[in-house]
């Protein structure tokens, strides 16, 4: 009975030592982008792939209130595919990174604040083109190991612009 007794104890104590690492690795996964971005140094071109895990094959971004990409191609059709069967929906305080991974699609939705915002596809203001390195575009999706961000500060706000660079 004693053997028992100490058997289950030292299941105990090896369960408590294993579980924080398990529970923590899924909480850091989902707020390492998001600190990840807010730790971007401005003006300069962040590869996606040093912000999360590298694995994907291409990933594209979801502006607030899009809740499928607009542009054509067989990428954008998968990535609508999986929208639809998640019932992806976006609002106004969010805007969400879409990872194309071998294994499956995944959605990480960041939310909008002064500190981090996502200026969108739209022409940047000619106070701030100059600020954004001329080797990145802006883009909804990128393949592979070109997808970048690149971070700036307008009208009181840092807004991440999302694209690709060499």
């Amino acid at each position: 009975m004693l053997h028992v007794i100490l058997f289950r104890r030292i299941l105990l104590l090896a369960a408590l030592f294993a579980a924080p690492p398990v529970c923590l690795a899924s909480q850091l996964y989902t707020t390492s982008l998001h600190e990840s971005l807010l730790g971007t140094p401005m003006g300069s071109i962040r590869k996606m792939g040093t912000l999360t895990a590298p694995d994907f094959e291409a990933v594209c971004i979801l502006h607030p209130y899009q809740d499928r990409l607009d542009i054509s191609g067989e990428l954008a059709a998968r990535v609508n595919v999986h929208l639809a069967k998640v019932e992806y929906s976006s609002d106004e305080g969010h805007f969400a990174f879409v990872f194309v991974r071998k294994q499956g699609i995944e959605t990480e939705r960041i939310k909008r604040s002064q500190k981090l915002d996502f200026f969108g596809n739209r022409k940047l203001p000619a106070a701030i083109s100059d600020a954004v390195p001329h080797n990145f575009s802006q883009e909804d999706c990128v393949s592979g190991p070109s997808a970048a961000i690149v971070k700036i500060r307008f009208d009181d706000r840092t807004y991440v612009l999302f694209g690709q660079a060499p």
